[in-house]
């Protein structure tokens, strides 16, 4: 018999980096232009809630922007090492084309059509994101970090954001406004985290035959996949990545609209959703069925790291037949990308 679990569509703990050198865009020490400092729309997606945006119509450019460009400087201090340069950048593909350099080194181009990750929404029209830059070695002691916009032409307006600056000395998976090694975990996060569902205890004169139901719907682990560099339309099964356990994972209410459930991934166009199930081991001799009322994404599922099925068809019912993926006697793992 067919055992069938209904799934009504799913805590990492932050990647560990050291001596990683945070700046916030806002606390520029240098400048010779007039910013605004603070934030506004969705400021809980931006550090510490505020940000260093520059914004100009394109008949006040010379107003704004002096002639050699308008520059942001920034102090800090390093040990020596290899650095990995990511700022968090505002208005995606609309932003200025800008220059930044560490000391004296050459000037690093930044054009306004180059491809950020991790984007969360501020406001209508005004978008964060980390873009990174690039690769410096440093020694160690002081150093400074300049940002230049050079001065458009006059019918040219100017949209520049900053919200921070990150020098890594490690591998670096960005998670919004958070810095690496901290703890941003909510109760949510680890609750749901911990959550495993399970079947319902059987009376022992129960019909040995008979079809069980699950429904896994309530909190489950939600977590952005983001595809680097441009995104590659692909038909078929979306891979895994392959640390699961890396990517940032929070919590999620399943069945809801994900755009308003976690706000912070309204704009990001892949996701991953997990929950846990304990099959009993007297569960050994049955098939598995994962049924889905309604998807409003493409889907692919996954048990276990195995691949069990996949929908292109949004907003349509569709099964899954888990059967040889499900390991009863055990917690399984469901991933749905």
């Amino acid at each position: 018999m067919r055992s069938l679990l209904v799934l009504l569509v799913a805590t990492s703990l932050a990647i560990a980096q050291s001596k990683s050198i945070w700046l916030e865009g806002e606390a520029a020490v240098r400048t010779n232009a007039k910013p605004n400092r603070s934030g506004w729309g969705a400021k809980q997606h931006l550090s510490k809630g505020d940000w260093l945006t520059l914004v100009t119509e394109a008949d006040k450019v010379n107003e704004m922007i002096p002639e050699a460009g308008a520059t942001f400087g920034y102090d800090f201090t390093s040990e020596e090492s290899k650095y990995d340069l990511w700022l968090r950048l505002g208005y995606e593909s609309a932003r200025a084309p800008f220059k930044v350099r560490i000391d004296a080194a050459e000037w690093i181009d930044v054009s306004s059509t180059q491809l950020t990750t991790d984007l969360m929404v501020i406001a209508d029209f005004a978008e964060v994101a980390w873009l990174k830059i690039g690769t410096s070695e440093l020694k160690s002691g002081k150093h400074t970090l300049e940002v230049l916009i050079p001065r458009p032409a006059k019918n040219q307006r100017v949209l520049f954001g900053l919200d921070c600056i990150l020098l890594s000395p490690a591998p670096f998976l960005p998670n919004g406004p958070h810095q690496p090694g901290t703890k941003w975990l909510t109760a949510k996060d680890i609750q749901a985290a911990g959550m495993i569902a399970e079947f319902a205890a059987r009376p022992e004169n129960a019909d040995a035959a008979r079809r069980e139901t699950l429904d896994l719907s309530g909190l489950w682990q939600v977590a952005r996949f983001d595809e680097p560099g441009e995104i590659v339309d692909r038909t078929g099964p979306t891979p895994l990545p392959a640390k699961l356990d890396d990517l940032h994972w929070k919590a999620t209410v399943i069945p809801s609209n994900k755009d308003t459930d976690r706000d912070d991934l309204a704009y990001c166009h892949r996701l991953l959703f997990r929950t846990r199930v304990n099959v009993p081991k007297e569960f050994a001799s049955r098939a598995f069925v994962l049924r889905f009322p309604c998807n409003a994404l493409l889907s692919t599922v996954y048990v276990n790291g195995v691949s069990v099925g996949h929908n292109d068809i949004p907003g349509a019912a569709f099964e899954c037949d888990a059967t040889t993926a499900v390991k009863p006697g055990s917690v399984n793992e469901i991933v749905v990308a």
